[in-house]
């Protein structure tokens, strides 16, 4: 018996020991645990709570706070202070150190110094460390820029309760089929997807500093209003509000593609702004809807101007005035916004011309229809083709125009000695407008032209670079291509001398810039620096903003008009997990040659020109009258001042 308790004793004592060390390892190798049980920042130094006191943290293990916080930069660049957060115990090992289960630190408050042996740490105080982070009611918010204390509201509003629906625990799981995105996200799922958007918009996203919107403090508000949970609906939308802070159209949550449960009916009308008032058209012809009472004053007795600020808040151009007029179409999800249920029919507050009268009329929401498409010239410049000088830019398909029959016809009408490019409701406009059509405008003695300079977010550390670039499909080349002359190599390297971007960004994670170069044809022809009047009504794609800033730079055109900002194209999709959201954001910097973002410079019109009552009835096209007098003015190829 003796010698079966001692061997019984012997193999318990193995086995302690055994699994304390089986402990031991399995801790060395948890990454995500720490000393502390929260962190803050000051001035870029951590400063770090323990026993319920903040202390300046100087030194973890022996190593000098600064050299760790030096290797998690060099390692994980932008990412690094949420990884000295969250994997402290992975850092130290990294450079190593071995934190078992205590680690020594030295501290110092009100510049004493304090030494901390045996330390404790855990996984427990790793999780306090993130949950002071993610919004518990401990958390102090960060400093944010003043410029951002009117945008919080937008994020951080609730929303109305009745919006809510009471989900089925089913519901709540993704409607009884685990392919089916779910209804209802919990805060811990919602919360690892804002992480996850936080991680493509630091890595993935083209210009993350863009306008310095402080977009971890917009996440955090994201974060402190989650309550128990979100709808999905909601989610995406408050996802939405945060993208759109980045006046980046490429930067849009895909609600089509969600499949989320979105309004499907709107309103069949487009709306026009005339001076200070919006006037209210019939989308399929553009005439005024109800000629006596022109200008919309109220939507289902709400003002106007509650309709257009929940739309500013929703556009993923950042809100910009037409943008949200535009807006006014989606009346089901601004309705949300503002007073909940839309009904089938929705009553406008119509305004005579003079303001003395009013009106109120009923329209019928109708479903949204993925082959139509808002916008087009307005009704009085149909069948003008035929008119000397005068040259639309769109067709009757609604495709994007052929460029040799854009030539030969453009050559049919220079016989006028001018003209007038309408590209007034165009948006089919392709990068071949600017590198194939518009080198026949060009002045036959002009020099070659960069007009775009692109990078590409690579997501690298090290910028594995191309001769031949990565972006040969939009035009882009860098200036180790085969394809640039001697000229072409000699105006990217001047530009390159004086280039001084306006956005901040590290080079290292970028491909070379690329540019896209034009110059006049070989041969010159009729169109070579003909007199050019180039109508246009506000909205661009990049594509067609390249075009109409490379009209702006010539000698021999003029705008009359208006020109907004651009809007990026075919921007990459990234999946957030649990919500399965679907969301774009840019991966492509475009700049101008001067340095600003392209998104950001703006194509000023020589004569701003809004549409009249008048061109909205028909009656006139005062743009086109303009125009015309413009070029019957012009002397010696040039064109005369209209302004």
């Amino acid at each position: 018996m003796a010698r079966i308790s001692y061997t019984v004793i012997l193999l318990t004592f193995i086995g302690l020991v055994a699994g304390g060390s089986y402990y031991l390892q399995t801790q060395v190798f948890n990454p995500e645990r720490s000393p502390f049980t929260a962190i803050d920042w000051k001035e870029g130094r951590p400063q770090v709570r323990l026993d319920e006191k903040w202390y300046a943290l100087q030194s973890i293990a022996g190593i000098p706070v600064m050299e760790i916080i030096e290797h998690a930069h060099s390692t994980y660049r932008q990412d690094w202070q949420r990884r000295f957060e969250d994997r402290l115990a992975g850092i130290l090992t990294e450079l190593g150190q071995r934190p078992w289960r205590t680690v020594d630190l030295e501290v110092t408050m009100d510049e004493k110094i304090k030494r901390f042996v045996n330390r404790p740490i855990t996984v427990e105080n790793q999780q306090r460390v993130r949950n002071y982070r993610l919004g518990t009611r401990e958390r102090i918010i960060r400093a944010r820029p003043a410029v951002q204390d009117s945008l919080l509201p937008h994020i951080t509003r609730r929303f109305d309760s009745r919006y809510k629906v009471l989900h089925t625990d089913k519901a709540k799981t993704g409607n009884g089929n685990d392919t089916d995105p779910p209804t209802w996200l919990s805060q811990q799922a919602a919360t690892a997807d804002i992480e996850r958007l936080e991680y493509f918009l630091f890595h993935h996203y083209s210009a993350p500093t863009r306008h310095t919107v402080q977009f971890p403090a917009l996440l955090d508000a994201i974060y402190n209003d989650l309550g128990n949970g979100i709808s999905r609906r909601d989610f995406a939308i408050q996802i939405q509000r945060l993208l759109s802070l980045f006046e980046d159209p490429g930067n849009f949550v895909d609600f089509t593609a969600n499949n989320i449960d979105m309004p499907d009916r709107e309103l069949p009308l487009a709306f026009q702004r005339v001076g200070d008032n919006v006037a209210v058209l019939n989308r399929a012809n553009k005439r005024l809807l109800t000629p006596d009472y022109p200008f919309l004053r109220q939507i289902n007795g709400k003002p106007l101007e509650e309709w257009l600020e929940a739309g500013s808040h929703l556009t993923s151009g950042g809100g910009t005035d037409q943008q949200s007029i535009d807006l006014l179409k989606s009346i089901e999800l601004l309705g949300r916004e503002l007073s909940g249920h839309i009904s089938s029919n929705v009553s406008l507050g119509l305004e005579s011309a003079d303001g003395m009268r009013s009106f109120i009329r009923s329209v019928r929401l109708e479903k949204i229809s993925a082959k139509e498409k808002p916008g087009g010239r307005l009704p009085n410049s149909a069948g003008l083709t035929s008119t000397p000088g005068y040259l639309a830019m769109t067709n009757s398909e609604g495709q994007p125009v052929a460029i040799d029959s854009l030539i030969a016809r453009a050559l049919s009408q220079s016989e006028a000695g001018g003209l007038i490019l309408d590209m007034r409701g165009y948006e089919n406009i392709e990068n071949e407008l600017t590198s194939d059509f518009l080198p026949h405008l060009m002045p036959s003695s002009a020099a070659p032209q960069i007009v775009r300079m692109s990078a590409l977010r690579m997501n690298r550390m090290v910028n594995p670079g191309h001769p031949e670039g990565y972006m040969a499909n939009q035009g882009l080349y860098p200036a180790t291509a085969s394809i640039w002359t001697e000229i072409e190599r000699d105006v990217i390297s001047k530009t390159a001398q004086q280039f001084t971007p306006d956005a901040l960004f590290d080079t290292r994670q970028y491909s070379d810039w690329h540019f896209q170069i034009v110059k006049p044809v070989a041969t010159p022809t009729a169109l070579s620096g003909i007199p050019l009047v180039v109508l246009h009504d506000g909205e661009s794609s990049i594509d067609e903003q390249m075009f109409l800033s490379t009209l702006k730079s010539l000698p021999n055109a003029q705008f009359i008009g208006k020109v907004a900002r651009c809007g990026e194209r075919n921007t990459p999709t990234f999946t957030l997990q649990n919500s399965q959201l679907k969301i774009h954001l840019s991966r492509t910097l475009s700049l101008h040659p001067g340095g600003e973002l392209f998104c950001k410079k703006v194509v000023q019109a020589d004569i701003p020109y809004d549409p009249t009552l008048a061109d909205l009835t028909g009656k006139s096209d005062g743009a086109l009258a303009r125009a015309k007098d413009l070029l019957h003015n012009n002397s010696g190829g040039q064109i005369a001042d209209g302004r």
